[in-house]
């Protein structure tokens, strides 16, 4: 049983739901880790100093597993303007689309 109680004003009301009347939702979130760029695999690694993006202000690298497992480096970044940027890779070091 689940009590619920609510407090208005000075009166007091109380109802009490059964377990099949509650539902409940969970939700799973990726996991994000921020990494240092040393602990990038190679390909990431490779891949991303070859890109456009290597020559903007780097500020923080995040390794992402999401739900399917899937594996993801994300890369934030800042343009000589001080705009963020992020750029994403796969774990194969390809380009990615978030």
């Amino acid at each position: 049983m689940l009590l619920v109680s609510v407090f208005t004003l000075g009166s007091v009301f109380a109802t009490t739901f059964s377990a099949s009347d509650v539902a409940i939702t969970v939700s799973v979130q990726d996991d994000k880790v921020e990494i240092s760029k040393d602990e990038l695999p190679e390909k990431v690694s490779t891949a991303f100093d070859a890109s456009k993006y290597a020559s903007l202000t780097l500020g923080k690298v995040y390794k992402v597993t999401k739900d399917s497992g899937e594996v993801v480096y994300q890369f934030v970044l800042a343009d000589a303007d001080g705009n963020e940027v992020v750029a994403a890779y796969d774990a194969e070091g390809s380009e990615i689309e978030e």
